[in-house]
């Protein structure tokens, strides 16, 4: 049985650059440093920020949030007329 342990959920900052990027990689196999120094600073001044997850201060995956970003992504093509 895997252990579940408390992730604390908090607004990406462009202090996470590094541990996102290292993220990305490890999900997708290529690095996109320069995408990610992009998104974050759009999502710095949005009324909508991406997620970081921490569970004891270190940065954790953030599957769920790269989903959820898919899905409204998805949903906005979808309605644009």
């Amino acid at each position: 049985m895997s252990q579940i342990y408390p992730a604390r959920l908090r607004k990406l900052t462009m202090k996470d650059l590094d541990a996102v990027t290292e993220i990305d990689y490890s999900l997708l196999g290529a690095e996109r440093k320069r995408y990610w120094e992009e998104k974050i600073q759009l999502t710095e001044s949005s009324a909508v920020p991406s997620l970081a997850a921490e569970v004891d201060g270190k940065m954790v995956d953030r599957p769920v949030v790269l989903k959820a970003e898919r899905i409204i992504s998805r949903t906005a093509q979808t309605l644009s007329p």
